[in-house]
């Protein structure tokens, strides 16, 4: 896959907009604003990662972006644990009542193992212990796409959605007037050019399958009209 550096994709765009490098450092920062939303939108391609389980805590990738599922693995397979947000978070038990009034730490079975995340330790933590005699499990989570920096490789595929939201972002922060006609037309192609621009990309990323050509063919065919 051919690349560019963000430093080059801004470089190229102050050229094209006949500028001055005096608008490296803001064509940058819109540069790198919409490579992070870039990352928020798109489905990216999945990694998977066996967990190192100590007890009922396993720490996640230095490089995850987002948690897709926790999986035990089951020989060939892998059987997702369900999420619970309601699960403390820090890994300890709490004492709770019995039916008879007694305390102690609460007892999951192993049947009813599931999961939260710990988004400040960076961990997953599990409703019981699962270490590796009794359980392995399988991480499956979205890695950033790209980091933020200057020296950061884009695919060029995205490189006309960076050049679109520059200058989008250096039309609405324009030091001409507010109501100024020109300046508001001028936003408004823009902005036109930025949203077919993001089309495009998306089009690209999730290309048609067969079987969606056939669905669209046939709804053409059904609404044309019959003689």
């Amino acid at each position: 896959m051919q690349t560019k550096t963000l430093n080059q994709i801004v470089r190229n765009e102050i050229v094209n907009s006949q500028l001055t490098l005096h608008n490296y450092v803001p064509f940058l920062f819109y540069a790198i604003q919409e490579v992070k939303k870039l990352s928020d939108v798109f489905d990216f391609n999945k990694a998977e990662s066996e967990l190192t389980i100590t007890g009922r805590t396993a720490p996640l990738p230095a490089n995850y972006r987002r948690v897709v599922a926790v999986s035990k693995i089951e020989g060939e397979r892998l059987l997702p644990l369900p999420y619970d947000h309601q699960m403390n978070t820090d890994g300890v038990e709490y004492v709770t009542p019995d039916t008879n009034g007694y305390f102690g730490p609460s007892i999951v079975s192993d049947d009813n193992l599931y999961y939260t995340i710990n988004e400040t330790t960076n961990k997953i933590i599990l409703s019981t212990e699962a270490g590796s005699n009794k359980h392995r499990l399988m991480l499956t989570y979205e890695p950033p796409l790209f980091s933020t920096s200057g020296n950061t490789l884009i695919p060029i595929i995205f490189e006309r959605v960076i050049q679109m939201s520059i200058r989008l972002q250096r039309a609405k922060n324009s030091r001409a007037e507010r109501g100024d006609v020109n300046r508001v037309n001028e936003i408004l192609v823009v902005e036109k050019e930025y949203n077919n621009a993001k089309r495009i990309l998306k089009t690209h990323l999730n290309p048609f399958t067969w079987e969606d050509i056939m669905m669209v063919t046939r709804k053409s065919i059904h609404r044309s009209i019959k003689n």
